[in-house]
């Protein structure tokens, strides 16, 4: 028998649409695509967690037997590490792949928080820990504000 296709978190990520939805379930990768419309709690909660681990979630629920039967249908891989290339791709944003440099959300985010504290730099000083963790959200928010909260995933 064939083993079966593997997946990163990476891969899995891209798929968080309602078109496109696959996700995370004890190490197995299941693509949801045909089950959101059917699930009894219905399709919101499929695509919050769609492009990521849900085990924590779908066992919090205490799904029936029936309910954790109907994983085995979906089921079209399983989840395996990623490589130091795929992460330092995926870390640049994907530029590194095409020989550019870094430029993805996180090395944005990096960027603006270290801009950012060296303008406010004797502010956070003055304000201690809790300051650090205001300036934190700040950093986050500004991020969020400027480039969208699903960059990271290579949505919209």
């Amino acid at each position: 028998m064939d083993d079966p296709p593997a997946f990163t978190t990476l891969e899995v990520a891209k798929h968080s649409s309602a078109a496109d939805a696959w996700l995370i379930i004890g190490g197995r990768v299941l693509n949801i695509s045909s089950w959101l419309h059917d699930h009894p709690g219905g399709d919101v909660v499929l695509l919050d967690l769609a492009g990521r681990d849900a085990t924590r979630e779908f066992d919090d629920v205490g799904h029936s037997g029936d309910a954790r039967a109907r994983l085995d249908g979906l089921v079209i891989g399983e989840v395996r590490a990623a490589t130091d290339d795929e992460l330092r791709i995926a870390r640049s944003g994907g530029a590194a792949a095409r020989g550019g440099k870094g430029g993805g959300i996180a090395a944005r985010g990096a960027d603006l928080a270290a801009s950012w504290a060296r303008e406010n730099g004797d502010a956070l000083k003055r304000a201690g820990m809790w300051g650090a963790a205001a300036a934190a959200v700040v950093v986050a928010a500004v991020a969020v504000q400027r480039y969208g909260t699903r960059s990271y995933a290579g949505g919209s």
